[in-house]
């Protein structure tokens, strides 16, 4: 081709900036941008630029479980220790180390195998905390979420209390403001229980004042026994009766939220302690197995209820010897040694196990609230939609305004449409909640029951003989000690293990640089006569260069 074009003439730095100031913006602006200065088009980038990475440092946070693993194990873990303790995809445990490592700032060390260990300071959380504003905020909502959730369920708690009130307040102030001579009529009526007033029936006239349950309540309502209370003199805890109103129509939340996350914490457990290949009989008591073993040993059986574990512990199957399928996990068998393990190893303590390592999920209870608790509730209830529809009948009264006034007549008609829309709902939920938890509960039960027929023939000879050729194909088990580490992100590059003869080549060769830069004249005067007195230096930070 042609030879390139001579490059311009040294020029004035103005001039410099003149030029290169167009083929940047050729290059980052738009299209549609004009020849004009561009230092506008780089603020305007660069606060598009802070705020993206404002956005990412504060509100891309790691997992709290990762964060937690990270201190359980002391500071310094794999990738493969965090996703093991934290139950959590290998991935996204590795995603969220290195966020971690960037925001505290880390040290990142390279084994002489290649593999990245993570070593934090004992401070995790202060250096966090200092770094990110989001951290900041979420622990901040871990302190207050009890106490939100619990002023929650007191208002709740309060607000039956106070629909009550209100609904049989007013059917207290339409009844008493009838004239002296409609009620001498209505008395003289008819007999029995039910008469007709304002438009319906008068259901309490013969069965007593409703207000009478709250005169009347025994004292253990709203203070239980001294052996129920928590402090002095009480030595266990029951929920408070607001709180049980609160639990009667909601519930108390779903006992196995977090069952993903242990059967990945169960699994890395079970492939770790068997080296870092496992089999489908060991891994179904603690995943979710849809169908029984087979009867016979050596038929084969479904086992894609472990593809999920295998892709989120990156793992691959293999085939034995004798023809069978087992599960590889390179990753989980490589950790890093801590001196204080401060977990109670991988396994959650939360978990049942009977015998073999198997998750039992709980049913879901209707509600934690005591039995006494629960029947205060239902009863409120009732009484609650009972008043409101009573006040509904009293509503339709065309000379209710006459009765009780404009205002106080438009205010009630104005509510009981969401008072009754309360009494309904607080009665409808808890039924449609127990019908629900009703068919939850049944397929909890068969997914336990699968769990314990995995495990009793993990015990048969059949599946024995295929975990004992499974143990063939165990990966190179690595610890990696403070020892085997090549490089730490946390020194520098003279200071990394196995560099010093290196380092003091460079600082040989940086001296003789200076030196030779004190000696310029005749350095140039050998220069022009040929001469390379720097040759042979030159090729040391080559060398070095090379080799890093």
């Amino acid at each position: 081709g042609p030879p390139p074009a001579p490059a311009p003439p040294p020029a004035a730095p103005e001039a410099l900036s003149a030029r290169k100031a167009p083929a940047a913006g050729v290059g980052g602006g738009s299209p549609f941008s004009s020849g004009g200065p561009r230092r506008s088009v780089r603020v305007g980038s660069r606060a598009e630029e802070k705020i993206e990475e404002f956005a990412k440092k504060n509100f891309d946070l790691p997992r709290e479980s990762v964060i937690s693993a990270v201190e359980r194990k002391g500071g310094r873990v794999t990738a493969s220790d965090a996703a093991a303790v934290a139950g959590v995809e290998l991935t996204e445990a590795t995603k969220d180390l290195n966020k971690l490592a960037s925001l505290t700032g880390g040290a990142l060390e390279v084994s002489r195998d290649g593999d990245i260990v993570y070593n934090f300071d004992a401070n995790l959380r202060t250096q966090l905390a200092s770094q990110s504003a989001g951290i900041k905020a979420r622990e901040l909502w871990i302190t207050i979420w009890p106490v939100l959730q619990y002023l929650t369920k007191i208002s709740f708690g309060l607000a039956i209390f106070a629909s009550i009130t209100f609904v049989y307040g007013a059917i207290a102030v339409i009844s008493s403001s009838s004239s002296s001579s409609d009620r001498d009529r209505d008395r003289g009526g008819g007999g029995g229980g039910f008469e007709y007033r304002g438009g319906g029936p008068n259901v309490f006239v013969n069965f007593g004042n409703p207000f009478d349950l709250f005169y009347y309540r025994p004292y253990g309502y709203y203070y239980p026994p001294a052996s129920q209370r928590v402090g002095p003199g009480g030595g266990g805890e029951e929920m408070g009766l607001l709180e049980s109103i609160f639990s009667y129509v909601f519930g108390d939340g779903n006992p196995n939220a977090k069952l993903q996350e242990q059967q990945l914490r169960a699994a890395a457990a079970i492939v770790r302690d068997n080296g870092g290949v496992v089999t489908a009989e060991q891994l179904a008591p603690v995943l979710s197995p849809d169908k029984p073993p087979s009867a016979e040993g050596d038929d084969p059986v479904d086992e894609s209820f472990v593809l999920d574990v295998i892709v989120a512990l990156n793992g691959q199957p293999e085939v034995t010897s004798d023809g069978s399928i087992v599960y590889v996990f390179p990753d989980l068998a490589i950790t890093a040694e801590v001196a204080n393990d401060q977990g109670e190893g991988y396994l959650p303590m939360d978990l049942t196990y009977e015998g073999s390592r198997i998750i039992q999920e709980e049913e879901i209870p209707f509600s934690n609230a005591s039995d006494m608790n629960k029947i205060i509730a239902g009863g409120l209830g009732i009484i609650n939609v009972v008043g409101a529809l009573y006040l509904g009948t009293l509503l339709r009264d065309p000379y209710l305004a006459y009765k009780v006034g404009p205002p106080l007549a438009q205010t009630m008609r104005g509510l009981f449409p969401w008072l009754l829309t309360y009494a309904a709902g607080y009665n409808i939920l808890p039924l449609a909640r127990s019908w629900v938890n009703k068919a939850k509960n049944a397929e909890i039960e068969t997914r336990n029951y699968l769990r314990a027929l995995w495990a009793k023939h993990a015990a048969k000879p059949a599946a024995q003989r295929k975990i004992r050729a499974a143990k063939a194909l165990r990966p190179r088990g690595r610890v990696i000690r403070s020892s085997d580490i090549e490089y730490s992100s946390a020194r520098e590059l003279d200071e990394q293990p196995g560099v010093a003869p290196d380092a003091q080549e460079l600082r040989s060769f940086d001296q003789r640089l200076g030196s030779g830069a004190g000696e310029g004249g005749r350095a140039s005067r050998r220069g022009a006569s040929g001469g390379d007195p720097n040759k042979k230096a030159d090729k040391a930070p080559e060398r070095i260069r090379n080799r890093w």
